[in-house]
C-alpha cells in the first residue's frame, strides 16, 4: 500500500518550487537584515581565539579554492569554508535564534550558501530565496519538539541543521527532487552536537553552526552523485526524531514541518540579537540596565532575585558555581548571573563585557554571586522571552522590574539603524568605514539581483579580495 509522500519529500517538493515572487516583501527585507547581521557575525568571530583555531586548521581540510573565508579570504573548499564560516557565525552566541526552540538558522544557512556562491553562480535573488527556505525549514524542524533537544542535552542546531542546509545545498545545485530527498536522507546520518560544553565553557558548541553547513554540503553533494539516503528521514522508527527525543514525556508533532508551509512563516519568529549572549537572558540584560539608567549601583544592592522558566535554569543557571564566575567568554555568554551583573555594573553588555579581562572585575563577580535564579511559576506563551528582576537594596528598598518580550523579536523588533549600529560594531576590528559602508548598501541592494560573490569579495580584507592567502602558521612549543 503507497502509504503517500514522507515528510522530507513533501518538503523538497515545496523548497525546490519556491521562487522570489512567492515571498512576501517583509520577509525579503527580513532575509536582507540576517544575511547583513550573520556577516558581522561572522567577522566578529573570526578575531576571536576560537575563530583563529580553526582557521588554523582549515588548511588541513584539504586543498581548494571554490570558497572564501571570511574576511581573511582563504581559498578552500566549498565543506570547509561553510564549516569554518559558519563557525564564525556562531562564535560569540550573537546570530539570530528561533524563540520557541532556539536553533540558530542564519549562521549554517549564509554559511552554505556563501560556500556555494561560487561553484554555481549564485545571484543575490537566488540568495535570498535561499535564506528565507532554509531557514523556515530549520525553524519548523525545531518545531517539531521544541526543547526537547536541549532537555537531552542535544543542541538542535547541529542535529537539525544538517537537514536544513542539505536543502539549502540541494536548491543552490539544480537537484532534482529525488536527490534533494536523498540529501536530507544522508544527512540524518550526520546529526549530532552534545551541550556538555555548557559545563565549562570550552568552545566546541560553537562548532555546530559550522558543522551544520559543511554537513548540508557534504549531503548534497553525495546525492548528487547517485549517493542514496532514506526518505523517511524524519518520521521513521530510526528517523531523526525519534532517535534523538527518546524520553516518554516527549511528544513528536510531525504536521508542523508542513503546516501552512508558504503560508504562515515560522522564521517571523526568529528574533536578531542586541547582545552577545544566550537569548533567554536578553531580557533580564534590558532590566539590569534600566537599573544603571536609575543610578542603582551594585554596592547598593544586597540581592536580585531573577524569576526564570524552569526550562532554562539548567542552560544558563547551573552549576551555580560556575555561573557566578565563568571561566571562559563562551561560558559567560550562557551565565545569566553573570550577564546581569555586568550589564548593571558597567552600563552596557557590549563584546568587551566578555573579554577574558572584563572576566576578572571584582565588581561584577561580586553582584554575580547576590543574584539569585529561582524558577518561575507562572508559565510563558510558546516563544516568549520573559524576564523580571526583584530587587532588595541593602537600605530596604525593594524594586520590581519585569519586561514581557525580548529586543529583536517580532513583538520588539530591532530598528534597521540598530541592524546596522550592531554591524559596525562588529566589523570595526576588522574592515574600515568605507569598506563596512559598500557592505551595508550591498546587502541592500540584494533584492536588486547581481553575483553574490561580489558581496563576498566586499567582505574580504583589502589585501586579500580575489587572492589566495593562508594562515600564517603557529609554532607550539611543549611545556
Amino acid at each position: 500500500m503507497n502509504a503517500g509522500p514522507t515528510y522530507a519529500q513533501r518538503i523538497a517538493d515545496w523548497a525546490l518550487g519556491l521562487r522570489y515572487e512567492d515571498i512576501p516583501a517583509p520577509l525579503i527585507a527580513d532575509a536582507k537584515a540576517r544575511v547583513l547581521d550573520t556577516i558581522g557575525n561572522m567577522v566578529a568571530g573570526s578575531t576571536e581565539p576560537l575563530g583563529k583555531a580553526i582557521l588554523r586548521a582549515a588548511p588541513a581540510f584539504g586543498t581548494g579554492a571554490d570558497a572564501a573565508i571570511l574576511p581573511m579570504g582563504l581559498k578552500v573548499p566549498a565543506s570547509t569554508a561553510a564549516l569554518v564560516n559558519g563557525t564564525f557565525g556562531h562564535a560569540l552566541d550573537y546570530d539570530d535564534t528561533h524563540n520557541a526552540t532556539l536553533v540558530h538558522p542564519s549562521s549554517p544557512v549564509v554559511a552554505t550558501c556563501f560556500a556555494l556562491a561560487k561553484t554555481h553562480a549564485l545571484d543575490s535573488r537566488a540568495l535570498l530565496v535561499a535564506v528565507v527556505m532554509g531557514n523556515e525549514i530549520f525553524c519548523r524542524l525545531g518545531m517539531v519538539a521544541p526543547m526537547a533537544f536541549h532537555r537531552s542535552g542535544i543542541h538542535p542546531t547541529a542535529v537539525l541543521g544538517p537537514t536544513a542546509t542539505a536543502l539549502v545545498a540541494a536548491k543552490i545545485m539544480g537537484l532534482d527532487a529525488q536527490a534533494a530527498v536523498h540529501a536530507m536522507g544522508i544527512s540524518g546520518s550526520q546529526a549530532s552536537g552534545i551541550l556538555e560544553s555548557f559545563a565549562d565553557g570550552s568552545w566546541v558548541k560553537t562548532f555546530h553552526a559550522g558543522w551544520a553547513a559543511h554537513a548540508g554540503i557534504v549531503s548534497a553533494t553525495l546525492a548528487a552523485n547517485g549517493f542514496t539516503g532514506p526518505p523517511s528521514v524524519l518520521e521513521g522508527r530510526f528517523g531523526l526524531f525519534k532517535s534523538h527525543v527518546q524520553r516518554p514525556d516527549e511528544t513528536l508533532d510531525m504536521p508542523a514541518l508542513t503546516r501552512g508551509l508558504g503560508i504562515g512563516w515560522e522564521i517571523q519568529s526568529c528574533s536578531l540579537k542586541p547582545y552577545a549572549c544566550a537569548h533567554v537572558i536578553h531580557p533580564y540584560v534590558d532590566l539590569a540596565l534600566n537599573l544603571h539608567e536609575r543610578g542603582v549601583t551594585g554596592d547598593k544592592i544586597a540581592e536580585i532575585v531573577a524569576p526564570i522558566q524552569p526550562g532554562y535554569m539548567p542552560v544558563v543557571c547551573e552549576p551555580r558555581a560556575a555561573k557566578v564566575a565563568p571561566q571562559t567568554p563562551t561560558h559567560a555568554r550562557a551565565s545569566l548571573p553573570y550577564c546581569i551583573a555586568a550589564a548593571l555594573v558597567r552600563g552596557d553588555l557590549s563584546l568587551d563585557a566578555f573579554a577574558p579581562d572584563a572576566l576578572k572585575d571584582a565588581d561584577v563577580l561580586s553582584l554575580a554571586a547576590r543574584i539569585m535564579p529561582q524558577p518561575d511559576p507562572t508559565p510563558t506563551a510558546p516563544g516568549q522571552f520573559r524576564g523580571a528582576l526583584h530587587v532588595k537594596l541593602h537600605d530596604g528598598t525593594q524594586m520590581e522590574l519585569g519586561q514581557n518580550h525580548n529586543r529583536g523579536s517580532a513583538e520588539h523588533p530591532l530598528a534597521p539603524e540598530e541592524i546596522a549600529a550592531k554591524f559596525r560594531a562588529n566589523v570595526a576590528q576588522s574592515l574600515g568605514p568605507e569598506q563596512t559602508r559598500h557592505i551595508l548598501n550591498a546587502c541592500d541592494a540584494l533584492h536588486m539581483g547581481g553575483a553574490v560573490t561580489d558581496l563576498i569579495d566586499l567582505c574580504l580584507l583589502a589585501d586579500q579580495q580575489g587572492q589566495p592567502s593562508a594562515p600564517k602558521p603557529t609554532i607550539i612549543t611543549p611545556t
